[in-house]
């Protein structure tokens, strides 16, 4: 054996040495540490720098990966092209739990290969651990038997192929999530099996059980065997992303907070949601023919700057009208349009504020709702929705007296939905002979949505 890394420095660290809290580290492979070379620069053997001892090998001098010095921030990587390393009778709960894990990955697939598995460990009945990194353009994560729910999977990011990423995995119960250079490509998906993870099984990296082999390089690999804190695993995206130099997905971080007119304050600031639940709804009653606002405050959380884009949607119920406003700009087609309304770059941290206007513009009968939910999106992925508030508008029982006036000569009468003490579009004259009567028409109309009885007074 031509070389050894890392080996007795990694014995020296202990768990406080590292910068995440978790002491449940199961596999940690790093091209910088434990590798073992052969006379061509072969990798024979890359030690496990967790505490659970799954090295890896590989006994065939042909299908052995190779170190590339210098090649990702100073750093070495390990090559794969159609090679792969492997440990036999690997125990499942030696690398994660039945329905708990988090796995991270630092890799580039080359373009040129379309089916590849980064990691493998697949048991009877097909009980898997496996990252497809990517698999026909989708990413899919498989913890358990992927048939019978066993399987996470997205369409890969844009610009994807050739190009350094870190892929962080969780599975939390049946909830699971992959993560791309420190953002989330799926929602929050659900497994609907739990692995049997009491068995042995052959570990891989760089293949599956298949040979669907990958080609690209790989820096790192770390498993958890329980899902870790966000703390945690933003700590072990933030750390990898630093040491490889990888850049963080072009994306904001959107993040809604809404405030209804009655609100002292807005409610949902780091809190991110998929549908509208708790303080992220906001409520206020509306009177006859009156109106309401919301302020929707959307900031960028991210450490990237970019744009938001937003949509809105709205229940389909009569007598409503709703404006959306930035500043003094209307920007009501554009919200509710297909393509959405995109605010200009935010510098991380940095907000803009909208306003929701809702009308009770025709007769809406008591206790009847318009609800308006705003989503947001990052133009990275901008199909997945990152946060969502909701406004609701209910209506209140109440009165409002119209009248209007007619000459016999006018075709229509004047002041129809116009409410004022003081006459103005609602006042008609005419010239009268000596003796003659000035005849007017004057309609009183209820526009409210409450029967109630009217007093008139001429003066």
């Amino acid at each position: 054996m031509a070389e050894l890394w890392g080996l007795s420095l990694m014995g020296l660290l202990t768990a406080h040495a590292q910068p995440w809290a978790s002491t449940n580290l199961t596999l940690w492979l790093k091209a910088d540490a434990g590798i073992t070379l052969d006379g061509k620069n072969g990798v024979s053997r890359w030690a496990d720098q967790s505490a659970r001892s799954n090295h890896l090998e590989q006994t065939d001098a042909n299908r052995r990966p190779t170190v590339l010095t210098n090649a990702l921030n100073g750093l070495p990587t390990l090559q794969f092209r159609d090679d792969w390393l492997t440990r036999g009778n690997v125990l499942g709960t030696n690398l994660f739990s039945s329905n708990s894990v988090s796995v991270f990955v630092v890799q580039r697939q080359l373009g040129s290969d379309n089916r590849t598995t980064t990691l493998a460990w697949r048991g009877g009945n097909e009980q898997r651990l496996y990252l497809h990194a990517t698999y026909d353009d989708t990413l899919s994560f498989q913890v358990g038997n992927p048939s019978a729910g066993g399987n996470v999977a997205t369409l890969q990011p844009s610009g994807w192929d050739d190009v350094w990423h870190v892929i962080s995995c969780h599975r939390n119960g049946t909830n699971g999530v992959i993560r791309v250079d420190g953002v989330a490509v799926t929602p929050p998906a659900v497994f609907t099996t739990e692995a049997n993870v009491h068995q042995s099984a052959e570990l891989i990296v760089g293949s599956d059980h298949y040979g669907n082999t990958f080609n690209g390089d790989i820096a790192e690999i770390l498993i958890f065997n329980e899902v870790l804190s966000v703390t945690d695993r933003q700590t072990v995206e933030e750390t990898l992303l630093n040491k490889w130099a990888v850049a963080h997905a072009p994306a904001a971080l959107p993040d809604l907070m809404i405030q209804a007119a009655s609100d002292t304050t807005a409610a949902g600031d780091d809190l991110y949601q998929l549908q509208p639940e708790s303080d992220q709804i906001r409520r206020e009653s509306v009177a006859a023919l009156r109106s309401t606002s919301f302020t929707v405050t959307a900031q960028n959380d991210g450490s990237v700057a970019g744009p938001i884009l937003l949509r809105a949607s709205e229940s389909a119920t009569p007598g409503w009208r709703t404006t959306y406003w930035h500043g003094t700009t209307n920007i009501t087609a554009d919200l509710v349009g297909s393509t959405g309304y995109s605010t200009s770059v935010l510098a991380a941290g940095s907000q803009i504020e909208l306003r929701i206007e809702i009308t009770m513009a025709g007769v809406v009968p008591p206790g009847i709702e318009k609800t308006v939910t705003l989503k947001a999106y990052d133009l990275y992925l901008p199909n997945l929705v990152r946060d969502v508030v909701q406004a609701v508008a209910t209506a209140t029982a109440g009165v409002q007296a119209d009248l209007t006036v007619r000459r016999d000569r006018d075709p229509a009468p004047a002041g129809d939905g116009l409410y004022n003490t003081t006459g103005v579009g609602q006042s008609k004259w005419q010239d009268v002979f000596t003796n003659q009567p000035a005849i007017y028409h004057a309609t009183l109309g209820n526009d409210g949505n409450t029967n109630a009885p009217f007093s008139v007074r001429g003066t």
